[in-house]
């Protein structure tokens, strides 16, 4: 089985964080905070051992561009990645209710 390298960009980073402090401070429940983080892990576990034969981005401008993209199993939320020889490199996170194809 092939292992995949995954890094995270600093933008990727940055979103997961603002993700993360917006439950903090408007729902204030460390459990959904666990919960998200867990399931972030989860799906970044997930790319290191599949990511080159995951699909394309269904959204066609991501597509064009080369990105894959794979959904959080348990949240509303998409990770965004590239995938060039044995490295995947995620490169946005965006929740499933924002406009992502055009950001």
């Amino acid at each position: 089985m092939k292992s995949y390298r995954v890094i995270i960009s600093l933008e990727a980073k940055q979103q997961m964080r603002a993700y993360v402090q917006y439950i903090k401070s408007h729902f204030r429940n460390d459990k959904a905070v666990r919960s998200l983080r867990d399931d972030y892990k989860s799906t970044l576990d997930a790319l290191k051992t599949s990511a080159g034969s995951m699909q394309f981005s269904p959204r066609a401008k991501l597509a064009e561009r080369g990105l894959k993209s794979i959904h959080f199993r348990n949240h509303q939320f998409t990770m965004i990645f590239r995938v060039e020889e044995q490295t995947a490199e995620v490169v946005n996170i965006y929740h499933d209710l924002q406009d992502y194809e055009n950001h």
